[in-house]
């Protein structure tokens, strides 16, 4: 039925850009971030949709396999506010078959390296690793200098969590020299989140802070919502470091208020449990139980 199958395709290229306008939203922070949640909201079941129908197709012609791919190439950030981690890998790992079927090197290294993201937050390190390195090989072929700088700085996130704590340094300093050269605020308010975050490994308090109030103060001026809760959340950590829980309960608060209004159900649970944390350490052992509990969920 060549028209059904019409239909179909124009229904999926249609809401492939729906999705990919939310997405441009989103990240120009400020107001348009929440017009961007609304209109993936909004279309959400539709978006799903398009792209299930989209997978079927990836072998078929390479027409197909473009839409596949571009369902995120570009829009990873806005999907992975909505998308369980194991909803994401399966998109993922559709997008980068399509991307190899058309031998398309950028959109290969894009997927790779978000692939490595969803891997890191479930745990499995190697496999992250593995997918950053072949990301960051990628973006060095091709001069891609802004994803070079973004898996670098992925590739730094998983040797703290494996505590090689030199070796993410050095990742995290050559991503931000990258973002610094190339005028990107959003890279260089993450590198700075990152560095801060291997010197609160560290015990480095008051550099950590340091550096967490650099990064917050460039979200704040941009609008990038993301970046501002997750160096809310930095300071909060400092503080809980330093014994000072009024004040850190206070930072993780508002980190969760803004995960809340982008409804980032991952950045909610981190910050309900290190609300948790600090009320289990005040001894009040009621709230920390209600934190733990919405979390769980």
């Amino acid at each position: 039925m060549p028209n059904l199958r019409e239909a179909y395709l124009r229904h999926a290229q249609f809401y492939q850009t729906v999705l990919q306008s939310a997405n441009d939203l989103y990240l120009q922070g400020g107001q348009r971030v929440q017009q961007g949640l609304m209109m993936i909201d909004w279309d959400w079941v539709n978006i799903q949709a398009g792209e299930v129908w989209a997978e079927t197709q990836v072998e078929k012609d390479d027409r197909l396999a473009e839409l596949g791919s571009d369902y995120l190439v570009a829009s990873i950030r806005i999907v992975a506010l909505r998308l369980p981690l194991k909803e994401q890998s399966r998109w993922l790992q559709v997008a980068l078959g399509a991307a190899r079927r058309m031998k398309d090197r950028f959109a290969e290294g894009v997927h790779r390296g978000n692939l490595g993201i969803v891997f890191r937050k479930l745990g499995h390190y190697q496999e992250a690793i593995d997918c950053f390195q072949n990301a960051l090989a990628i973006a060095r072929e091709i001069g891609d200098r802004e994803n070079e700088g973004n898996w670098l700085g992925n590739l730094g996130n998983v040797y703290s969590d494996l505590m090689e704590h030199g070796q993410a340094l050095e990742y995290h300093q050559q991503g931000l020299a990258i973002s610094r050269e190339r005028g990107d605020k959003r890279g260089e308010s993450l590198h700075l989140l990152n560095i801060g975050n291997v010197s609160l490994d560290l015990g480095e308090f008051d550099l950590a802070a340091e550096f967490f109030e650099q990064s917050l103060d460039i979200a704040r001026e941009s609008g990038y919502k993301l970046e501002e809760s997750n160096a809310l959340s930095g300071i909060g950590c400092v503080y809980e470091g330093m014994l000072l829980l009024e004040h850190a309960l206070e930072y993780f608060q508002n980190a969760l208020t803004i995960n809340r209004e982008l409804h980032d159900r991952y950045g909610e649970e981190i910050d309900l449990n290190n609300m948790g944390n600090v009320y289990f350490k005040l001894g009040q052992y009621d709230n920390a139980i209600d934190c733990y509990k919405q979390a769980l969920t």
